[in-house]
């Protein structure tokens, strides 16, 4: 992140819409309509335009209510530039007389972006408690909304998912408020600058990695050019497909009462209901059982669910990530955890799959990442095999002297525990464990620019390597 009181992008920002004189009057407008004296409120603060600019007007509205500010600043750990934000934020938290909490994150090996988000939550709502606060605000605005509603367009999801986020919302205890959604981008900096107000910048925003980041950078100009103020009309759609999703899930909560009893679904009732209500039933009934997991659960997931219910077969199942399958049995459907399999196999093909995981033998990859890993065949004894853990076993941790009992590596991990016993390991003819999938690296792994002859890439049901 780039040290800047003036944005100076590549791209010149067009600010045509802006007029001088409103200074982010809506969101102030909002705020202090719902904001009280003696309120608490925990922000989320990076030290970015969008963040230090929420702040701002928090500190305005203090002026004249008494409320209480908790900045909460996440260090990543991941760019150079992540300890002098820290500095930035603090010293501007401390110097407005706000409170401070910083939480630094160990690094994230796998599925970053979703893991980063869990634990920047874990946060806010941990320091919520510690402050007995009512409010938790985050400064997504206009442009976050359309790139949201996009990306979930792209890549499926559920009338609630379509929507994209709420102006506020409750999560536990708390209500999450993100105020600056009637502006844009552009008018964050705008206000900013007016208002001669430090930030940062953070360059990997514009990299093109992320998909996030390409309909940034590429399909909302095209959008605007067509309408100026569409992130509004984006807010509109939000609202509509929200004011339907929470009359449906009504009638599905009242149907589910009567067709889910003692976590069986009686499939002739079911079947009766209209498809809408039908789609809802199930995700509620899946939330409960996945939770925090629930964003591996597509809408493929459900369809198959619903066809099978459909089926005039009177028996099957549908296999689902995290080892559940939806059991059908005559009139009787119920989710239930796989029975692990116990495998001991040996590697001869390219292509092993066994308790709803993958192992590929490749021929070249840049991913290195704990999902793969790299082997010299004359350092381990052919042939490998493929097989679940047995009581006792130890492995050769990468940079780690001596070996470790695999059970503690998995307790270390979080590895649940339903799933330990169905992760599939690979090992050598002497029985030495090579490679821990998404877990660990063995010493037996090379790195990219070592010589090596083996390539094993691993993929869970429901998770991405890459």
């Amino acid at each position: 992140m780039i040290r800047r009181k003036r944005l100076a992008l590549s791209k010149k920002l067009v600010y045509d819409t802006w007029r001088k004189e409103d200074y982010m009057n809506r969101s102030m407008e909002y705020l202090n309509k719902l904001l009280k004296d003696d309120d608490t409120v925990v922000l989320g603060v990076s030290g970015g335009p969008d963040s230090m600019c929420l702040l701002s007007l928090l500190l305005r509205v203090r002026e004249h209510v008494n409320i209480k500010i908790v900045v909460c600043h996440v260090n990543h750990m991941v760019r150079r530039e992540a300890l002098e934000e820290e500095t930035f934020v603090r010293k501007y938290a401390l110097d407005n007389k706000c409170f401070f909490e910083l939480k630094t994150l160990d690094k994230i090996e796998k599925n970053f972006e979703a893991e980063a988000r869990k634990l920047r939550y874990d946060f806010f709502k941990e320091i919520a408690l510690k402050y007995h606060a009512k409010y938790i605000m985050t400064a997504h605005h206009g442009d976050d909304l359309i790139e949201t509603v996009l990306m979930k367009i792209v890549r499926g999801s559920n009338i609630k998912g379509y929507s994209g986020f709420p102006i506020k919302s409750v999560v536990d205890d708390f209500y999450l408020v993100r105020p600056l959604i009637f502006y844009t981008k552009e008018d964050i900096v705008k206000y900013l600058d007016n208002n001669n107000i430090d930030y940062r910048i953070d360059q990997s925003n514009f990299e093109m990695d992320h998909i996030r980041n390409r309909i940034r950078g590429n399909i909302i100009p095209l959008l605007k050019k067509e309408n100026s103020n569409v992130h509004l009309k984006f807010l509109e759609y939000q609202e509509e497909l929200l004011a339907n999703y929470n009359y449906i899930n009504k009638v599905a909560l009242k149907r589910l009462e009567e067709i889910y009893v003692n976590k069986r679904l009686n499939i002739t009732k079911f079947n009766e209901l209209d498809d809408v209500i039908k789609r809802r039933v199930l995700e509620v009934i899946i939330r409960d059982i996945y939770k925090d997991s629930l964003y591996l659960i597509t809408s493929n997931n459900t369809k198959e669910i619903i066809n099978l219910c459909l089926s005039k077969k009177p028996n099957g199942k549908v296999s689902l990530p995290l080892m559940y399958n939806f059991v059908k049995s005559y009139n009787e459907g119920y989710f239930k955890i796989v029975k692990y399999s116990k495998i001991d196999k040996a590697l001869l093909k390219e292509v092993f799959e066994g308790n709803n995981q993958r192992l590929e033998v490749v021929s070249e990859s840049l991913d290195t990442s704990n999902y793969t890993t790299r082997l010299l065949s004359s350092e381990v004894k052919m042939p490998l095999y493929v097989r679940t853990r047995i009581n006792g076993d130890k492995v050769r941790i990468k940079n780690f002297n001596g070996t470790r009992k695999l059970k503690s590596v998995l307790i270390d991990e979080k590895v649940d525990k339903e799933f330990r016993d169905g992760l599939l390991l690979v090992v050598d003819s002497n029985n030495e464990i090579v490679f821990v999938p998404g877990i660990k690296k063995t010493k037996f792994d090379k790195d990219i620019n070592e010589k090596y002859d083996i390539i094993l890439k691993y993929k869970k049901e429901g998770e991405d390597y890459e």
